[in-house]
């Protein structure tokens, strides 16, 4: 599954690898992204290591929805992001805005999604801007095209 919500927001030229690795007296795993470089893959990102950036920030949402979809008992409800793509470049937010809506339609749940990125907010459904007066009232208003 987490292979799939990966290629499904980066495309299939990334795979998520989980390395086991033993010395004698532990087990342990490194988790690695890997894309195909001629016959052998090749280490894009460690992303416990990384401080960052849209493959990692990509993957960290994978993984969450992943292990929520998962559990059981099933927790029910939408996701509710703030900012959950602030770091992801430019390269890859029309991905991230189609894995948003997939993830939504396959998961048949709503998506609320806090973010001041402007690729975001063009491909919602709907859009709602927060904001304060003088007295530091909060206000919300529906955007309409």
């Amino acid at each position: 599954m987490i292979l799939f919500l990966l290629s499904r927001s980066l495309g299939s030229q990334y795979k998520f690898e989980i390395e086991y690795v033993t010395n004698k007296s532990s087990v342990g795993a490194r988790f690695l992204i890997t894309t195909p470089y001629g016959e052998k893959d090749v280490l894009v990102t460690d992303p416990l290591s990384a401080k960052g950036g849209t493959i990692s920030d990509i993957l960290s949402f994978a993984l969450r929805i992943a292990l929520l979809e998962l559990y059981v008992p099933k927790i029910e409800g939408p996701f509710i992001l703030d900012e959950a793509g602030k770091f992801i470049t430019e390269e890859y937010r029309t991905n991230m805005c189609e894995f948003l809506k997939r993830v939504s339609e396959d998961t048949k749940r709503q998506i609320i999604f806090i973010t001041q990125v402007p690729d975001f907010i063009d491909c919602a459904d709907k859009t709602f801007r927060v904001s304060k007066d003088s007295l530091e009232v909060s206000h919300v208003e529906e955007q309409v095209d």
